[in-house]
C-alpha cells in the first residue's frame, strides 16, 4: 500500500510541476512561483524524480514540503535498521531519502528565488540539520526570508550544526519557526549566538 501511495503522490506532484498537454504528454512548466507538496509522501526513487523536476522551477518563491517523509522504508539500509529495531536510525534514513532530504542535500541546485520554505513535521533531526546548514552556507538559498521548521525532531545537538547555517542567512531572514523541537536552553542559547544583530529578523517562534 505504501508503494501505491508513493506512486500516486509522485503522479500528483509531477502534474503540479509540469501539467498535461493534450491529455497525454507531460509538458515543461518553468514559471511556478508557489508550490505545495504537503502530505505527499514518496519513496526515495519518486523523490529523486520529483526533486529533479523541482529544480527546473527558476521563479519558485514559496515551497511547502510539510510532512513529505514516507511512512515506510524502501531503501535496503533503512529496512535493515528497522529489522534490528534501530528506529531512530530508520527514521533518519527515511528523511535522507525523502523529497525534503533531496532538497536539503540531494542536489547542488541553487533555489535563487525561494523566499518561503516550509519543512515542518519532517524528521530532520541532527543529520538533516547538518545537510541543511551546509546548503545555507554554500549559498543555495540566497533569497530565503521565511523558514518554518516546526516539529522537525531537532534537539540541542541539531542546533549546534544548524546554527552556522542560520548565521549565514541571518541578515535576510524575517521569520524563523522552530517550535515543537526539544532544543532546550542550550539550543536556544546557540540560536541567540548565531542570530545576534540580525538585521531583518522580527519573529522567532520557539
Amino acid at each position: 500500500i505504501h508503494a501505491l501511495v508513493s506512486a500516486f503522490h509522485e503522479h500528483v506532484a509531477l502534474h503540479s510541476l509540469m501539467g498535461l498537454s493534450n491529455g497525454a504528454h507531460w509538458c515543461r512548466n518553468d514559471n511556478l512561483t508557489k508550490l505545495s507538496l504537503e502530505d505527499m509522501r514518496m519513496d526515495n526513487l519518486a523523490s529523486e524524480v520529483v526533486g529533479a523536476r523541482l529544480t527546473d522551477q527558476r521563479y519558485l518563491a514559496n515551497l511547502s514540503l510539510n510532512t513529505t517523509t514516507p511512512w515506510a522504508n524502501t531503501h535496503p539500509t533503512q529496512l535493515a535498521a528497522e529489522r534490528h529495531n534501530l528506529n531512530d536510525m530508520a527514521r533518519k534514513l527515511r528523511f535522507r531519502h525523502s523529497l525534503c532530504g533531496y532538497v536539503f542535500g540531494g542536489t547542488d541546485h541553487v533555489f535563487a528565488a525561494l523566499k518561503t520554505l516550509d519543512v515542518q513535521c519532517n524528521p530532520v533531526c541532527r543529520k538533516g540539520a547538518e545537510m541543511f546548514a551546509k546548503a545555507l552556507i554554500n549559498g543555495r538559498f540566497p533569497a530565503l526570508e521565511h523558514l518554518n521548521m516546526h516539529n522537525c525532531m531537532m534537539d540541542e545537538s541539531s542546533m549546534e550544526v544548524l546554527g552556522p547555517g542560520v548565521r549565514a542567512i541571518r541578515d535576510q531572514l524575517t521569520v524563523l519557526c522552530l517550535s515543537g523541537n526539544p532544543i532546550r536552553c542550550l539550543g536556544v542559547n546557540t540560536l541567540i549566538d548565531h542570530t545576534m544583530n540580525a538585521r531583518r529578523l522580527h519573529a522567532v517562534y520557539l
